[in-house]
């Protein structure tokens, strides 16, 4: 297993394996600020206006275990099931793009829910803590939100993508 200072890798491409790799990010990084763009160079990490090209990595094959934060935040990625999962008290990535009926709790921190196509009512988010929670959405989606799927996130950001919201009655409230 290797380890990369993103401090220190930043502006550079280089080969990683989401097997067994892993960026390492200073005590003042927030991983709720995390953003991915898969290209041809292979996999943009960026981070507070600084990025790394990960080369043979895509955003479908990274896994919790390749970043670490030391103040406690997590990355963490979807798998095809429906899953449960609870994010730490500081500010995380929780990325929801593979599918199933996801139940997240952020927790303290302000967060970001990373979605894609795969984002239906089904899924149920609470933004926890934070004052700045954010769903970004992008991909083809459409989906009615509830007034207990969508709780305590602060905004909503629609990407890139053919995206559709319908909010049922009594899903906002201040």
């Amino acid at each position: 297993m290797a380890s990369f200072q993103f401090a220190t890798v930043t502006g550079t491409t280089f080969a990683f394996n989401t097997l067994a790799d892993q960026l390492v990010f200073g005590a003042d990084d927030l991983a709720g600020n995390l953003r991915f763009l898969d290209s041809a160079g292979g996999l943009i990490v960026s981070l507070g206006g600084q990025s790394v090209t990960l080369s043979g990595a895509t955003f479908s094959g990274l896994r919790s275990s390749n970043f670490s934060f030391p103040n406690g935040g997590q990355a963490q990625f979807d798998s095809s099931n429906s899953d449960s999962r609870t994010g730490s008290g500081t500010s995380d990535f929780l990325g929801m793009n593979a599918g199933g009926n996801d139940s997240i709790v952020a927790g303290g921190g302000d967060d970001l829910f990373w979605a894609n196509g795969s984002f239906t009512a089904a899924d149920r988010l609470d933004g926890g803590a934070g004052t700045a929670d954010m769903l970004r959405i992008s991909g083809t989606t459409t989906a009615q939100l509830t007034s207990t799927s969508l709780v305590r996130v602060e905004r909503i950001e629609i990407a890139s993508g053919n995206t559709r919201i319908d909010l049922a009655s009594n899903t906002a409230s201040s």
